[in-house]
């Protein structure tokens, strides 16, 4: 009996084989390789972006085929290697169509021999996804994209955008406390106020029931100071003691102390209040204190008045106009005899 050519889809890797129909699938070709007929031929590998597994349908053969041709039901040339699904890739020599699933950031057509990045203004998202999608409106998909990147405020992303593009900025952007200068916003100037959306440096009306008069801010008023940066919630009062009467005012140095002889108590006073006759500033200039003694400085009449139990002492030069800086004198009651009484007048 004469040795024959090993049958197609078979891989006669041993010495003595006898009939090989009969040995079932000890010598069939392996997974990812087809096995052509003739003597001494190793298993070719499938071709990258092909498969050759168990479910592959093998060709449908004639029994004469089988009999007399020495042909097989197994892979016995290259068209039993059949294109990669969609959504996988099949190296060369894949034995398993499912064993390579494309990843996120990856497209896989069907034959893919290997993953290929995600086209630009597209994002994957991998198998069981749709294989590529549209970048929408609000972000963009550089190559190799699993998710949409959001567009951040000042970029602007239309559909199928790869990268985003640098917005210019309008007064919109800039927040309370700023001002649009080309495009940057900077802090508010010093002496001003900055409530939104402006691009004036030196803003003096704010209306927003006017929209064509309307400067986003106006000037610190007066009694106030204002710092850079300075919002509606930040203007800073001048304290006690000092006033500002004008407007513009950018920091406490700007807030002058009450002159001699005056005094102020309130925060944000544009004015101080002249102390009256008798009476001058305190240490702190925030209150007005009497210059003679047993005297209280009543704010209501601006003046100096005896205290409970003493009186005004009477002039005693002619070039007098005032006792109002004299010490009061205690009032001192006579001493009645009997049958007598103190009237009101002492």
């Amino acid at each position: 009996m004469d040795c024959l050519p090993c049958k197609g889809g078979y891989n006669c890797k041993d010495k003595g084989i006898g009939n090989i129909m009969k040995l079932g699938n000890m010598y069939k070709c392996p997974p990812g390789h087809y096995c052509p007929r003739g003597i001494g031929l190793d298993p070719y590998p499938c071709p990258a972006g092909t498969y050759l597994d168990e479910e592959t349908a093998a060709a449908s053969l004639s029994s004469f085929d089988l009999a007399f041709t020495g042909a097989s039901s197994f892979a016995s040339d290259v068209k039993s290697c059949k294109l990669c699904p969609v959504g996988y890739f099949c190296p060369i020599g894949t034995g398993n169509r499912y064993a390579n699933p494309c990843p996120g950031g990856y497209i896989c057509p069907l034959g893919s021999g290997d993953k290929i990045l995600c086209p630009p203004g597209f994002y994957c998202k991998g198998p069981g996804e749709e294989q590529q999608v549209l970048c929408p409106e609000g972000f963009y998909c550089p190559m190799g994209t699993e998710e949409p990147i959001p567009c951040s405020g000042n970029q602007v992303c239309d559909a199928g955008s790869a990268s985003s593009v640098q917005r210019k900025l309008t007064k919109y952007d800039c927040e309370e406390g700023t001002y649009l200068l080309v495009d940057r916003c900077l802090p508010c100037e010093p002496g001003h106020v900055c409530v939104q959306y402006t691009s004036q440096k030196y803003p003096i009306y704010y209306t927003p029931d006017d929209p064509d008069l309307d400067e986003g801010g106006y000037e610190c008023p007066a009694g106030y100071y204002c710092p850079a940066g300075t919002t509606p919630d930040k203007i800073q009062a001048c304290p006690p003691g000092t006033f500002r009467l004008d407007k513009r005012g950018q920091s406490i140095e700007d807030c002058l102390p009450c002159p001699d002889g005056s005094a102020n108590s309130l925060f944000g006073s544009r004015v101080c209040i002249l102390c009256g006759r008798g009476a001058t500033n305190n240490e702190n200039r925030d209150d007005c204190e009497c210059i003679g003694a047993f005297r209280t400085w009543q704010e209501s009449t601006n003046s100096c008045v005896c205290e409970k139990g003493y009186f005004d002492p009477t002039l005693t030069e002619a070039d007098q106009t005032s006792t109002a800086d004299l010490d009061c004198k205690p009032i001192v009651q006579p001493i009645c005899g009997i049958n007598e009484f103190i009237n009101e007048d002492n």
